[in-house]
């Protein structure tokens, strides 16, 4: 690293977010660029050297003329200071002493968060050429980065090649497919990058990435070349805070497939320090609604546990003393109090890093901050009464009647509000039993249990068996999920859901962001998880699998609205995460990895797939790597002979059951496990190692087993003149 003689330190600094070169109200200017450094190096004769960032360092231009995280980078490469790296080096004669400033913060320290990375590269599929000498180079996946631009020589000093970036082609109703790109639902946002060159040479190849701003994109335009570009001279760069993949999950169906494609690359996009809302527009803020919905299933496929402590201790950093929190972290868009379904991200990200991680560190940290904000909202809750209850937002973006009309409708925002207080409730309740604080348990158990009850006073409408008129979908489904509905009208309570979901909408949705999150899992816990199955294969509107195989813009991320690309730009991402929340019912109903309701951090296991018997999905797979190990799952069913296949992985410490379908009837099955009985007779034959138990529930019989790798096979035959039915156990411990 060193050289003989004298060496230089250079660092360059952009704006980063405070200073940008927009007038928008919330993109603020005059920050000033503060470098701080300090280098501890150790002699071989064991001094030790400091140094340190004063105003003895000299500063100047550079070849960054302008850089915005919103709008892009401007690179002249001709101002490139060569040579610095070479010992002896001087700065140029323009530049001046670095000046000394104050601390800028009350307390340093280092980042624990992953930092943002280039996690991989994704090649151009096709260049469009809408106009002459106009180039749009199609990446077919919407993704955060930005793009690496490589030229060839001979170009001159100066040319100036010019990138915009836009997730979308032009198309009715915004004007004629043309091949252009279109780039109105930016906004102020300009995500364009400019480079000029220095003089290449004959042969040369020069390459060049941006370094201060970073895009939202499927789609670039280059203007400026001299000649025609060929697929490899723009390459995207996947840019993203790096946290680690640790759960997967894939199926035999083409459109559920692609609908978690979409929700991985959706929520990954959206990982920038913070948990964004958009990866492109003017706005890029850490909504706190969208992080709500989607904690879980952020947390099954993503290590989140530095990320959201971070981005907790920023929302704790801007609360108010008497509890408040803002629909926004850092507070830049909407305000105090946060719509309570956009606050609850709070106690609902601390719950899911307790329950999918084990660790009671967050809520420890937090507890005193959540007790805080938890108090507010019930204080507010006695004040206005349930009918009543502080709405901003509610269930946000129904989806119009027709793509693009109206008939939109959403239950009273203050329906969903009381929602999230009962669901911060049933958090605070589990996470105060964790850490020790059993009176205040016993606190939010009263308090949960009274709030159910105004829940159902309040918004129960005997006359339709509903939870109001409006957004009847899901008024009904949070009550479902809330435990609010009494059992003496559960029945009709769930029958006008269902007459509504099939046969006013043949099974489709009528829900915004709220409802979308819970409808799968309310459906599978009532016995009708073959709708929600229905719902997520769907490839009409509204639906997931309409933003994939509609045929105007094939979506490759999840969009903000059921509708996108027939509505205006002002707010219409084609990257918004906030409609992942269904990925978490991809693990525990479609591939049906689940916990009791005692356990954290899978201790202790259930293996039981929603849905086993449609032809539409006759294989799942998937695992998580868990702080505990891996926990694993694949299955599949074949019709004809009927025959199971499973394939369990329990980490060691935990214990698991294995639910393995009977279908007609538990009677007359044989078990086997490596060829030793374990169900024979109707009951459960002990002596194989790693299998504990069985017995039947319901149309299941139980396996009970420890750690280790599990292999079932079974073959089912009727039982009148045939053979018995069969299901066999192969096991590797």
């Amino acid at each position: 690293m060193l050289r003989s003689g004298p060496n230089s330190i250079a660092a360059l600094l952009g704006n980063g977010w405070p200073d940008v070169t927009n007038a928008v109200p919330w993109k603020r200017k005059g920050f000033v660029r503060v470098f701080l450094l300090q280098i501890s190096i150790q002699l071989q004769s064991g001094a030790k050297v400091l140094v340190v960032s004063d105003s003895s360092w000299m500063g100047g231009p550079g070849p960054i003329l302008d850089n915005s995280v919103y709008d892009g980078e401007v690179y002249d490469s001709r101002l490139e200071l060569r040579g610095w790296e070479i010992p002896g080096w001087k700065p140029p004669t323009s530049w001046a002493n670095c000046v000394a400033v104050g601390p800028q913060t009350s307390q340093l320290s280092s980042q624990l968060i992953p930092s943002i990375k280039r996690i991989t590269t994704i090649p151009t599929r096709r260049i469009i050429t809408p106009s002459p000498n106009v180039y749009v180079f199609d990446f077919d996946q919407n993704a955060s980065g930005w793009c690496r631009l490589k030229l060839r020589g001979p170009l001159p000093a100066g040319t100036r090649i010019q990138l915009r970036h836009a997730e979308v082609l032009m198309h009715p109703p915004y004007g004629p497919v043309s091949g252009n790109i279109y780039v109105d639902n930016l906004r102020s946002a300009m995500q364009t990058d400019v480079f000029f060159t220095d003089a290449i040479a004959p042969g040369e190849v020069v390459e060049h990435e941006p370094r201060f701003t970073v895009h939202g994109f499927r789609y670039v335009e280059l203007t400026g070349l001299p000649y025609a570009p060929t697929e490899d001279t723009l390459t995207a760069v996947h840019v993203r805070s790096s946290v680690e993949r640790l759960g997967s999950v894939t199926f035999a169906n083409e459109t559920i497939n692609a609908i978690q494609h979409n929700i991985l690359w959706g929520q990954e996009d959206n990982l920038m320090s913070l948990p964004t809302d958009c990866d492109q527009r003017d706005e890029r803020k850490g909504w706190m609604g969208d992080s709500a919905l989607t904690s879980d299933e952020a947390t099954r496929n993503f290590d989140m546990n530095a990320f959201y402590i971070n981005f907790l201790q920023n929302i704790q950093d801007t609360q108010t003393v008497d509890g408040q929190i803002a629909d926004t972290t850092p507070v830049t868009f909407g305000g105090y109090p946060a719509d309570p379904a956009w606050g609850t991200a709070y106690p609902t990200i601390v719950y899911s890093l307790f329950r999918e991680y084990g660790d009671t560190y967050a809520i420890s940290r937090f507890y005193p901050s959540l007790k805080l904000y938890m108090g507010f909202w019930l204080r507010a809750l006695n004040s206005t009464g349930p009918k009543n209850m502080f709405a901003k937002y509610g269930d946000w973006v129904p989806p119009p009647s027709t793509p693009g009309g109206g008939g939109a409708s959403a239950p009273s925002g203050s329906l969903t509000s009381v929602f999230s207080v009962i669901k911060d409730l049933e958090h605070m309740q589990e996470m105060a039993e964790a850490i020790g604080q059993s009176v205040d348990a016993v606190t939010f158990r009263d308090a949960l249990v009274s709030v159910r009850t105004q829940f159902h006073t309040a918004f129960y409408d005997p006359a339709t068996k509903s939870y109001g008129t409006n957004g009847l979908q899901t008024a009904i489904v949070l009550a479902l999920i809330a435990q609010a509905v009494p059992d003496s009208v559960r029945d009709d309570v769930i029958n006008t859901l269902l007459t509504d979901l099939v046969n006013k909408r043949n099974t489709h949705l009528s829900t915004g962001i709220i409802g979308a999150r819970w409808i799968c899992q309310a459906l599978t816990e009532i016995g009708r998880a073959d709708l929600a199955l229905q719902l997520v294969l769907n490839r009409d509107y509204p639906s997931w699998g309409y933003m994939i195989y509609n045929n105007v813009e094939p979506a490759t991320t999840l969009w903000e609205l059921w509708d996108s690309p027939f509505e205006g730009p002002g707010m219409n991402s084609r990257n918004h995460i906030m409609f992942g929340g269904v990925g978490e019912w991809f693990y525990s109903g479609l591939l049906g990895i689940t916990q009791t309701s005692d356990s954290i951090s899978y201790q202790s296991i259930i293996f039981k797939p929603a849905i086993t018997t449609d032809p539409r999905l006759p294989f799942a797979s998937g695992s998580i790597n868990t702080p505990r190990g891996k926990v694993g799952l694949q299955w599949s069913r074949s019709a004809s002979p009927l025959s199971y296949n499973y394939a369990v992985s329990v980490p060691v410490s935990s214990v698991g059951q294995v639910f393995i379908p009977c279908e007609s009837s538990c009677k007359g099955i044989l078990i086997t496990e490596g060829g030793n009985p374990i169900w024979k007779n109707n009951q459960f034959v002990s002596g194989v190692v790693g299998v504990n138990g069985a017995s039947v529930q319901d149309k299941f019989i139980v396996i009970v087993v420890g750690s280790g790798d599990f292999k079932f096979s079974s073959s089912n035959y009727s039982f009148r003149g045939q053979k018995l039915s069969k299901i066999s156990i192969l096991s590797s411990k």
